[in-house]
């Protein structure tokens, strides 16, 4: 059975989506690693300093940095060690404006030799429909037991303590127990949350 020093890894924890919902999870409790490759942004996060405009930023950021559920990293050998992986990096587009879903396989892809059997992986980024069942076979390809949900982010720039907890989170899987550990992963922020299984 694997065993997880950390909740969660957030890719691309240093930006306006993943930034607000690391500090919220880590200020409920659970411990967050943000992972981002702009060291100059962890640094600003590391002293207290939210590097863009959030009602309450400092001061919730302050408060998880305290508690030392929140931490940072620009080492992707960081995801190894996190039961949950959420990335909030949405889909790319080609020069014609079509979805390019290589984008998000090559994401996976350059980090995939860290992710360990048993563990989930969220995308919390605007991808277009077919793109969650896409990265679960991926994963399976690749031989990697991986269970793959989607929860799509709806915030207003700005607002997003408020908002993670006053909107309903929507969750889906094609597992149910991918689908109940992301429920109560996100029970943690939200009052209400809607839910769907679809299977393969």
């Amino acid at each position: 059975m694997n065993s997880y020093n950390n909740d969660i890894c957030i890719i691309g924890g240093g930006g306006h989506i993943g930034l607000p919902l690391g500090v919220a999870f880590a200020n409920a409790g659970l411990k967050v690693i943000l992972f981002d490759l702009n060291e100059e942004i962890l640094k600003k996060i590391n002293s207290g300093i939210f590097p863009f405009k959030e009602d309450n930023g400092e001061e919730n950021l302050k408060k998880a940095l305290g508690s030392n559920k929140l931490t940072t990293s620009s080492n992707p050998s960081i995801i190894s060690d996190c039961k949950t992986i959420i990335t909030v990096i949405g889909t790319p587009i080609d020069e014609y404006l079509n979805p390019n879903f290589l984008g998000i396989v090559r994401t996976v892809n350059n980090y995939i030799e860290y992710f360990r059997d048993g563990q989930v992986f969220v995308l919390r980024s605007t991808v277009y429909p077919g793109t969650s069942e896409r990265i679960q076979n991926y994963f399976k390809d690749q031989g990697k037991k991986i269970g793959v949900a989607f929860c799509p982010e709806r915030i207003v720039e700005g607002k997003a303590f408020e908002e993670l907890e006053n909107l309903p989170q929507i969750i889906s899987a094609f597992d149910e127990n991918t689908l109940e550990h992301v429920k109560k992963m996100f029970g943690h922020l939200a009052k209400q949350i809607v839910t769907e299984v679809r299977p393969i």
